[in-house]
């Protein structure tokens, strides 16, 4: 109960920081002037609390040196991970060797500059699976430009990732050996082609023949030269 009311004021002054700095717009003053809407924004922490709490988006708050001070409902489905246990530490505790290293830089020079981040990641569940989330990531300030924290917001991509997957195994590998097939190659080669010229990598186009491979199908049957083709996919 302690925990749940030291994060409530602490939502609570996050957003009326928030409306304070939307209301320097002339669309959020119109939105704010209700005076109920805003009594209800200014005073009422527990709403916040429950409207954060209870969202289906995982949302994660840290303060200004990147300590959690609060998650969701929801932020515990997806990483198995009470608050409780996890309330403190840096929310890179969650990150996998799997995802890629230039993300973690861009992320971390958005921190720096305090600017909103949006990406995704391949986190660690607390049961050792990985799971892959999109993330939302956002510098709280105070009316002084003064740094409070971070709030994240997050959603579980993994089915959609792998119905990714498996639309990409359908449209571009071959079925047989695995190998991006003739589909990716020309989808490939266009997207090089898209690069200006003096930006564009320098790439080689190599075209490799099986010598003889029609008299293997033709002398021992294709399900011999199928098993041909496997093989030289794994030695390429």
């Amino acid at each position: 109960m302690l925990i749940r009311q030291l994060v409530a004021q602490r939502i609570g002054l996050i957003v009326v920081n928030a409306i304070r700095e939307m209301n320097q717009t002339t669309c959020y003053k119109q939105i704010i002037s209700n005076s109920r809407l805003s009594e209800v924004l200014r005073y009422d922490s527990e709403l916040f609390f429950s409207i954060l709490h209870n969202s289906s988006n995982a949302i994660l708050i840290t303060n200004n040196q990147v300590e959690i001070v609060y998650v969701n409902k929801q932020f515990e489905t997806i990483s198995g991970y009470k608050l409780c246990e996890i309330i403190g530490k840096n929310p890179r505790f969650l990150k996998s060797k799997f995802t890629p290293e230039e993300t973690h830089y861009s992320l971390k020079k958005a921190l720096v500059d305090r600017q909103v981040w949006e990406g995704e990641f391949i986190n660690i569940h607390k049961s050792g699976t990985e799971y892959f989330e999109h993330a939302v990531i956002s510098p709280i300030k105070s009316t002084d430009q003064h740094l409070l924290g971070f709030f994240a917001e997050k959603r579980d991509i993994t089915e959609l990732k792998s119905e990714q997957a498996r639309s990409h195994k359908i449209g571009y590998l071959d079925s047989l050996t695995s190998l991006s097939n003739r589909r990716y190659f020309i989808k490939a080669v266009e997207r090089l082609f898209t690069i200006p010229k003096e930006d564009r990598p320098d790439f080689s186009i190599l075209f490799i023949d099986l010598n003889r491979f029609k008299e293997i199908n033709d002398g021992y049957g294709h399900q011999v030269g199928d098993q041909i083709l496997i093989e030289a996919a794994k030695r390429f």
